[in-house]
């Protein structure tokens, strides 16, 4: 697991981009370094979407139906 995690942080070391979004996400208390590499890679839009679409988009934000 180790090693799988030090191939992402290369990863994201590497990218401007990524490297701004993860010190964001790991910036807001609660957040650990794992669950800013899982929004990262399964939210690849985060950062580029509003609040609200991107609420919507993790199913966080109420729908009526």
């Amino acid at each position: 697991m180790d090693d799988i995690d030090q191939a992402i942080m290369r990863l994201i070391q590497a990218d401007d981009n990524l490297k701004a979004r993860f010190a964001i996400l790991v910036s807001i208390p609660g957040i650990s370094t794992v669950t800013a590499f899982t929004l990262i890679i399964e939210m690849p839009e985060l950062g580029d979407l509003d609040e609200k679409a991107a609420a919507s988009l993790c199913g966080l934000a109420p729908m009526s139906r």
